[in-house]
């Protein structure tokens, strides 16, 4: 529902609309009831219908009226009273049994005295009249609405507390867990019509001129799932062959809109499809769908979406509003802290419908996006990294609960395999039918169903912030017996996460020198543990999580490259141009989302960022030639898909930005020597870093610590300098612009980014000879303070 909408709409960045969480969280800091204690009411009494009876034609002056019939049973004996929750309207009387009873209303709590005690097992309905102006909440979005010639209702607000608004526009028991079944008996002028959840049972003319439209739902839904929507509809019908019946589809819009709406839902029997084999059969009475006026999102009412007109065509977000029907709607979270029950699954399922309809790729696809988003922004726009079954009030609908419950889904879809997720969610679901659920429920039913003990990956993913990064080490690997003794090194790290995870399942690929790829699966725990295996292949690259079955804190991009090449690289953040490569090269960059290693040295003079690094491995021949283009960002802004990139960097300026290299994770980071600064922004606070030469191994970003540490800053670039000859056959000359006026440090590294050779250019001198054993290839050659230069020798 709602904000989620921002990304399918495209009515916003999903920057923008992660802004606007976060200042819709600024705004909700107020909040002080707990979704517990709006929960403790439908332990007293059962509410098993509401019939909702309401004049809607008052459009100038925004008015509603009518009355609302509850009927209830009471759980324990002696319930002598009701609350409920109505917000701003006027109450005229409160009826029982024909008798008007006592009752006491101040917006928002109404107080019914009933006639007599009741206890278990006695039903009684109570009738409230009531009538008065409806506005949509000061979001704009929940609450009831009158805009030009729609009337419409809008279940959930985002600046309410709790954020069910069923009571803006009928009396009830306002939270997730009160389920109840309703009737609706709607009155509208002629021409118009209303659409209610459920199926309508008869549309006729009323007294005063009026069209009476009745509906009825079966299925028991909570309050904020209830809505009428009214205008100058026609109705597009049609049928689905659903797994096990055939679901009605109804699509309510104006005669102007019908068309766009027949193309824009043209792939609605694909979602279907996609949720049906994913969790199971269809289990409402129809698909319905109402075209409102609504600016920013859409609102999953069980079988009657409200959709936003401005949003017809947009697939996913049609496809995310029908997954409610699994996650929300027929199972709901039992409190808004948990939400990503509701939400994060809605979102996952958007992931589910690309790839049910357009295949694997746009699956993973839209899985690069949403784990690029979530490990970059939902911690500074929502003020840290929470855990998702204890996600604040104000952040309810926000970027942890729609993005990184998506990103843990398609995680546990990781841990579990695709036969038990998809089997094991299905149950779950069929389980719950028509039930709030929470996240321990998920933990403990999910692990019984399965089979697979899923308590470490809840309290790692759902019950704990943060994240965990896996990479490879180091890897050794012997021939014996016709096969390799390969030992494999893996570590991980964790980034706002209180501890790290334990029983990980991942996968460790291994490639050898002819691309041949063999995979094993192991069981991770801790900073770091070592893995044996006889393999069929001598490899020479070896990775972990290669298919990124597991939303850790990396994200890559996986290249095959046979020519000159040139790409945007968004997972990575940076681009790439490979200038020369015979034959192909296979790269894997990857990007980390955690703090690199720290130096050994006790006398580091380098302050090394604390949040990212970037890998670049994979098979890589001698004649490799590229250049990439870094991107640095120390904005602190909540606005627009930039900035959070290297703010921990950004003290007086990014003057004394800095390029370091490692070319094993066994080795301590230095300045590396072959890149310059490229565009930079206002306040010299973003920009690129042009590489020059791109070598394998691993590349951050730093500074010098303080001049009052005693090192002296120095300018990034200094003088040029010259090869000749180039080609040559391994002894070549070093010529500078000037003499050194101190002794110079050069040195030479081959492609995969192994040092070759090392020496020092003399003070007073201009021309350095330089004798070597380089074998045929292209190389690269540094001098202290200056751009890298090409070497080949022949």
């Amino acid at each position: 529902m709602a904000l989620r909408v921002l990304t399918a709409l495209m009515f916003l960045s999903l920057s923008t609309f992660a802004q606007y969480s976060c200042k819709q969280g600024k705004m909700l800091r107020h909040f002080t009831k707990s979704s517990a204690v709006d929960n403790m009411r439908s332990d007293t009494l059962d509410i098993l219908n509401y019939h909702i009876d309401l004049e809607v034609t008052n459009f100038s002056g925004r008015t509603i009226s009518g009355f609302c019939a509850i009927r209830f049973t009471p759980k324990m004996d002696n319930i002598s009273n009701m609350n409920l929750d109505l917000l701003g309207l006027k109450v005229d009387s409160v009826l029982q049994n024909g008798n008007k009873i006592d009752f006491s209303y101040a917006s928002p709590l109404l107080q019914i005295q009933l006639d007599q005690p009741y206890s278990l097992g006695d039903t009684s309905t109570v009738e409230v009249y009531y009538n008065g102006q409806v506005y949509p909440e000061a979001a704009g979005f929940g609450g009831f609405h009158f805009s030009g010639g729609y009337a419409y209702s809008i279940g959930v607000g985002f600046q309410t507390s709790p954020h069910n608004y069923g009571r803006s526009w009928f009396p009830c028991f306002d939270n997730f867990v009160e389920r109840s079944t309703y009737t609706f008996d709607i009155k509208t002028l002629q021409g118009m019509v209303a659409t209610a959840n459920g199926v309508l049972v008869d549309r006729s003319p009323s007294a005063g001129g009026l069209t009476s439209n009745k509906w009825e739902m079966k299925d028991e839904i909570p309050t904020y799932l209830a809505c009428i929507a009214v205008a100058d509809y026609k109705t597009l019908s049609s049928v689905h062959q659903g797994v096990d019946k055939d679901i009605l589809i109804e699509l309510y819009a104006a005669a102007a809109d019908t068309n766009s709406v027949k193309s824009g839902f043209a792939q609605l029997g694909s979602a279907i499809d996609a949720y049906e084999q994913a969790f199971g059969p269809y289990q409402w009475d129809k698909v319905g769908y109402s075209m409102v006026p609504l600016g920013g999102g859409a609102m999953e009412h069980a079988t009657n979406i409200a959709y936003p007109i401005a949003g017809i065509g947009s697939e996913t977000l049609m496809a995310h509003e029908l997954a409610h029907s699994w996650w929300g709607n027929l199972a709901t979270c039992h409190q808004a802290e948990e939400m990503w029950i509701n939400e994060g699954m809605a979102t996952y399922c958007e992931a589910l419908f690309l790839e049910h309809t357009y295949g694997r790729e746009a699956y993973e696809e839209e899985i690069d996006i949403i784990h690029r988003e979530v490990v970059r922004f939902p911690h500074h726009f929502e003020e840290t990294y929470w855990a998702l079954d204890s996600v604040p009030e104000r952040y309810t609908y926000g970027s942890h609960v729609y993005r990184k419950g998506a990103d843990v889904a398609h995680t546990l879809r990781g841990y579990l395999g695709d036969e038990l997720f998809f089997s094991g969610l299905t149950e779950f679901l069929e389980d719950h039918r028509f039930d709030d659920v929470s996240s321990a429920e998920m933990m403990t039913e999910l692990s019984a169903i399965t089979g697979v003990d899923l308590s470490d990956f809840f309290q790692n993913w759902v019950m704990s912030p943060g994240f965990a990064q896996f990479e490879t080490r180091s890897f050794t690997s012997m021939p014996t017996a016709g096969n390799y003794d390969v030992s494999v090194v893996l570590g991980q790290k964790i980034k706002g996460a209180p501890a790290l995870y334990n029983n990980v399942p991942l996968t460790i690929s291994f490639m050898d020198s002819q691309w041949n790829m063999h995979h094993e699966s192991v069981v991770m725990s801790g900073k770091e543990q070592s893995f044996d295996f006889s393999l069929p292949i001598d490899p020479v690259y070896v990775t972990v999580d290669f298919d990124n079955l597991i939303s850790d804190a990396v994200t890559d991009d996986k290249l095959k490259i046979t020519g000159n090449f040139f790409r945007q690289l968004a997972n990575s953040n940076l681009s790439l141009s490979v200038r020369n490569v015979v034959d192909s090269a296979f790269l894997r960059i990857e990007h980390m989302w955690v703090a690199p290693d720290t130096n050994k040295a006790s006398n580091n003079p380098y302050q090394l960022s604390t949040s990212r690094y970037i890998r670049i491995d994979g098979i890589i021949p001698e004649s490799f030639d590229a250049t990439m283009r870094m991107s640095y960002d120390a904005r602190q802004t909540t606005g627009g898909d930039f900035g959070w990139l290297d703010h921990d960097l950004m003290s007086e300026s990014m003057d004394t930005l800095r390029l370091f290299y490692r070319s094993s994770t066994s080795e301590d980071w230095e300045e590396y020597p072959y890149y310059r600064t490229g565009i930079i922004g206002p306040q010299r606070a973003f920009g690129t870093l042009l590489v020059d030469s791109v070598l394998k191994g691993e590349y951050t970003l730093g500074k010098r610590k303080s001049t009052s540490t005693g090192i002296k800053e120095e300018k990034l670039l200094g003088e040029d300098f010259s090869i000749y000859p180039n080609p040559n056959a391994g002894s070549f000359q070093i010529a500078l612009e000037s003499k050194a006026s101190r002794p110079r440090e050069y040195r030479i590294y081959d492609v995969q980014g192994k040092m070759m050779h090392r020496g020092e250019i003399p003070t007073g001198v201009t021309q350095h000879l330089v004798g070597t054993a380089l074998k045929a290839g292209i190389y690269l050659v540094s001098v202290e303070g200056s751009q890298t230069k090409k070497l080949l020798v022949e």
